[in-house]
Formats: structure tokens, C-alpha cells, sequence
């Protein structure tokens, strides 16, 4: 009876940290904060620490999973301690369901309920192995299995990964994608969300190709990817399908149970091409010992996969109109203001507000920066001068917002003066005691100057210094 557990290894089953359960625990888990501060108040406590509760139990629970099946016996740990089976308390093991789940009867004790994988890793005994030898050191009848009919001896078995000389195009485009998603992470929130999805795509595809495995043996296959190990007997493949992608091809299984299985291997991509892909797929077909049809998909699928890209990329961009900002080659805005005070003809002020004092007031946050001089004298007379940077709001440029500002300020008498800036405007009216009040607004690009003067200057006077100190207050404009 030794001799039968030193003939055939025993299994030691671990579920993996990577597992299908494990990642949905960690990932209710992070999920716990954003649940309660999305919801908030006392329900939004209680929903998190019973998410919270759940996620922890699922964890601990699959992590903790163990099984080892030896000469001894059975040692299973579930949530609890780990318990202990001796060969000779068993009176009955069932063949597994499509689940894989295999029940063990015991003397005295309840039914031991066990998931063996239905496709083993290589050097690994298939499940009818492991079924024939588990009976056998139990002592039970082991019931015959014979072949079926036109099953073929299957060929040795097959073990294959991604190329990983597609590394040399995947990293650097994960770096790009990278520096795209902060870049503009303040400025284009779905060109950064464009970037941020790229991130995640090559991550996985980065993963793919240092983790990725498929084995292939009598029993099935077994493919592994980033976050799953999945295991499917040749009797539930369908058949085979490859899979034309934009730069190579790929092999899906489609299987009664567990749907469309992506293999890591064999595949083609750009800079992974070696022209194996066919003998590498009749390699994987020739261990099922059986004929397992293969069914090429149409090429001008490609077609679809590079149209689905560039949506992708047109539609962020086309909403977020890059073309509109100052930094857009064929558009020249100014992204800052001069300090009002410094750029002024201070010849013109002397002129118009003799003996007066500059007072500078500057809000960046609302794109202004000001100057007024006056006299002690006379603090409701003087002069003032005014930048207004117009800054881009949704789909409106900063220059097309300052061309539908200026055309506000026309009407109630105002004239336009040629050869100033872009476009200006001034617009007079006389107050009580001979006191003038002259108004003046130019434009160049997103700035808008407004000069303001009230005093006993003359109205043709106080344009004509009025005139001066806007054009030398747009010349100190500086556009990128």
C-alpha cells in the first residue's frame, strides 16, 4: 500500500493570493472607504463594515484554504482549524461534478467535501489519477475507466508563454500613457482619464506577458493570465478559435461552461512575431488526443479593433478641444498679465493727473491687475488702468470670449479708434462742476485694457493720453 502514494506524488493544493476570490476580498476591501464616504451618515457606516466584514471573511477564508492529500490521509483546512482524515475513516469518494467538487464520506464524521481542479498543472496527477490512488490507499473498489472510442494517445504534454520581446514597445508606451494621465490631470480630465485607461491596459498586458502560461495535457488545459488560473477539461472545449488582433493574432477556447478563454499562449503581436503560431496551436491540439476543430476568425475584424482605437482617442479629445488653449500652435494668448503700475506711459499720467500717487491692486485668481493714481486732494479723480485676461471657459477660446466682451461695451455713444490693439472703443460723458468721465476699452488677443480717467482734462485731451497709456500698456502684453 506505500508503494501505491510513493509511485504517485501526493497534491498539495494552495489557493493562490492572486486568485479569483482573493482579489474580489481586496478589492472590497479598498472599496470600504469610498463606499462610506460616497453614502456617508450612519447607513453609509453600517453598508461599510458589512462590506467590510464580507471582504475580510472571503480573504481570510481563501487564503487560508488548504489541502493535502497524502499516504496518511486527507488534511483539509477551511475558515476553521485544519482537520485530519486517516485513510481508514473513509468509506466512500464520489467522482467529481462539473465543478469539480468531490465528496468524501467518513466513518463517523460528516461528509468532507473537496474542489480538486479539473485540469492539473504538469507533473501533477490528473483527477482520475488522483481518484484511482485515493481509493486505492482507502481500500475502496476503483471502478474501470475505459477509453473512448477514436480517442487517440495523446502527445506529450504542451507548455508555452507570450513572447516577451514585445516588451521592448509595451514599456514605453506604459510610461507614455503614464505621463499622459498626470500631465493632464488637472487641465484635460478626460485626456487623462484616456491615459489613465491606457495605464491599465498595458499594466495587464505588461503582467501578461512576465506571468502568462498555458499547459496543456490529456486532462485539459490550464491558462494562466494575470489574475486567474483557469482549468478546463478537452471534453468541455468546443473548439478552438483564432483571434485576429491588430497586430497578430490570439487563441481563445470556447468551452460549454466556462465560456471564452483568451490563452496566453501561442499568440502573435507586434515585435512578437516568429511564425509559429500554427505548429505551437497543433502542438496544444495534439495533447487532447482527440480532434478539436479550430475555427480562423476574419481578418477585416482588425478593421474593427483599430476603428474602436481611434474613437477612443478622437472622442476625449474632440470633447476636450485642446485646440482652444493658448499652448495650441496656431493660437497666440497670453497666459499672464504685466504688473499695471510698470506698464504705463508715465509721461501721460504726469499729464493727465499731475502730482498724483499709483495705487497697485492685483487678483490673479479673477485675471486682474490694476493701477489708479489720484491725488491726496482728490481721491474720487484720477485715472485708472485696468487688464482683464479672459481666460477659456468649456468649449468658448479665451480670444472668442474677449471679442463677445467687446462687443458688450458698444452702443451708448461709444466710438471706435482704429490702429489700437485688436479692436477699441471710448465712450465720454460730462459730469456736473466741469468734471469729465472718459472711458476706454482695446483688445489684444484675450486682454482687454480698460482705462479710466474723471478730472477737468478736456475730453479730446484726455483721449488722446488715454490713447497713449493703452497703447503702451498692449505692447507690455506678452503672448505665447
Amino acid at each position: 500500500m506505500p508503494s501505491l502514494s510513493q509511485e504517485k506524488p501526493f497534491l498539495l493544493q494552495r489557493t493562490a493570493k492572486r486568485s479569483p476570490a482573493a482579489v474580489v476580498g481586496a478589492a472590497v476591501l479598498v472599496a470600504v472607504p469610498l463606499l462610506w464616504r460616497g453614502l456617508g451618515g450612519v447607513f453609509g457606516l453600517l453598508c461599510a463594515l458589512a462590506l467590510a466584514i464580507g471582504g475580510a471573511i472571503l480573504l481570510v477564508r481563501t487564503l487560508w484554504y488548504r489541502l493535502v492529500i497524502d499516504a496518511d490521509g486527507i488534511r483539509h483546512r477551511g475558515f476553521g482549524p485544519e482537520s485530519f482524515t486517516p485513510w481508514s475513516e473513509v468509506t466512500g469518494i464520489t467522482d467529481p461534478g462539473p465543478s469539480g467538487a468531490v465528496t468524501v464520506t467518513r466513518r463517523g464524521k460528516p461528509p468532507l467535501v473537496l474542489k480538486l481542479p479539473p485540469v492539473p498543472a504538469l507533473g501533477e496527477p490528473d483527477p482520475d489519477e488522483l481518484l484511482t490512488t485515493m481509493r486505492e490507499l482507502a481500500g475502496l473498489p476503483v471502478p474501470a475507466r475505459p477509453a473512448p472510442a477514436g480517442e487517440k494517445a495523446a502527445a506529450k504534454p504542451y507548455a508555452g508563454r507570450p513572447s516577451r520581446s514585445a516588451l521592448c514597445w509595451v514599456i514605453p508606451v506604459l510610461l507614455l500613457s503614464a505621463a499622459v494621465m498626470v500631465f493632464f490631470f488637472t487641465s484635460y480630465s478626460r485626456i487623462s482619464a484616456l491615459g489613465a485607461v491606457s495605464v491599465a491596459y498595458h499594466t495587464r498586458l505588461l503582467l501578461l506577458l512576465l506571468l502568462g502560461r498555458t499547459e496543456a495535457g490529456r486532462a485539459g488545459l490550464r491558462n494562466r493570465t494575470v489574475f486567474r488560473d483557469r482549468r478546463v477539461p478537452w471534453s468541455r472545449v468546443r473548439h478552438l478559435e483564432v483571434v485576429p488582433t491588430p497586430f497578430g493574432r490570439l487563441v481563445v477556447a470556447v468551452s460549454e461552461e466556462s465560456g471564452r478563454i483568451a490563452l496566453a499562449a501561442p499568440r502573435e503581436g507586434l515585435a512578437a512575431r516568429n511564425g509559429r503560431l500554427e505548429a505551437d496551436l497543433a502542438a496544444l491540439i495534439a495533447t487532447a488526443g482527440r480532434k478539436v476543430p479550430v475555427h480562423p476568425l476574419p481578418s477585416r475584424l482588425r478593421l474593427l479593433y483599430v476603428a474602436i482605437s481611434v474613437a477612443c482617442v478622437l472622442i476625449p479629445v474632440t470633447a476636450e478641444k485642446p485646440w482652444l488653449d493658448p499652448w495650441w500652435p496656431s493660437r497666440h494668448e497670453a497666459t499672464a498679465l504685466p504688473d499695471a503700475c510698470m506698464a504705463t506711459d508715465q509721461t501721460a499720467v504726469r499729464r493727465l493727473v499731475p502730482g498724483s500717487t499709483p495705487d497697485h491692486s492685483s487678483s490673479m485668481g479673477s485675471g486682474v491687475d490694476r493701477c489708479r493714481w489720484s491725488r491726496p486732494s482728490a481721491p474720487f479723480r484720477g485715472a485708472e488702468l485696468h487688464y482683464r485676461l479672459v481666460s477659456r471657459i468649456g468649449d468658448d477660446g479665451a480670444t472668442e470670449r474677449a471679442i463677445e466682451e467687446m462687443r458688450k461695451y458698444r452702443g451708448d455713444g461709444a466710438t471706435s479708434i482704429p490702429g489700437l490693439g485688436d479692436e477699441a472703443l471710448t465712450k465720454s460723458a460730462p459730469l456736473p462742476s466741469g468734471i469729465n468721465h472718459v472711458e476706454l476699452w482695446a483688445r489684444r488677443a484675450n486682454v482687454i485694457v480698460y482705462v479710466k480717467y474723471t478730472g477737468r482734462s478736456s475730453v479730446p485731451v484726455a483721449e488722446t493720453e488715454m490713447e497713449n497709456l493703452a497703447r503702451h500698456a498692449l505692447d507690455h502684453i506678452r503672448l505665447e
